[in-house]
This record gives C-alpha cells, sequence and structure tokens, in this order.
C-alpha cells in the first residue's frame, strides 16, 4: 500500500514513517516545496503520477 502524507514535517508525519518503517506500508511524505496545498493543478498532477492508494492530509498551518 502506498499512502501520501502531507506536512513531511510535522507530529503526524513523522510518527506515520516510524510506525510503518518494517512493514509493506509505502509512505511517501511530501511538503512544500514539493507539494504545496494551495497548488490545485500541482496536488492533482502529485496524485496522477505517484498513484497512492491513499492519501492523509497531516498539513497544518501553525502561525495562528
Amino acid at each position: 500500500m502506498r499512502i501520501l502524507v502531507t506536512g513531511n514535517r510535522g507530529q503526524v508525519a513523522t510518527s506515520l514513517l516510524e510506525r510503518a518503517a518494517g512493514t509493506d506500508i509505502e509512505i511517501i511524505a511530501l511538503g512544500r516545496p514539493r507539494l504545496d496545498l494551495a497548488d490545485r493543478e500541482g496536488v492533482l498532477s502529485a496524485c496522477e503520477r505517484l498513484a497512492f492508494d491513499a492519501i492523509i492530509n497531516a498539513a497544518a498551518y501553525t502561525a495562528v
């Protein structure tokens, strides 16, 4: 299984990467600038190109 996780440097993404280690689950964590969630076409292109089974949106805006 291939899973895209957005917010690659956050706590959720980091934890998912650790827990998937040594399993048949491939976690690909992406964040800016490689995957900018404000760029609709870029997100659609990444989804088509990388063919994920699932996407987990763990991105967050923390400067509130």
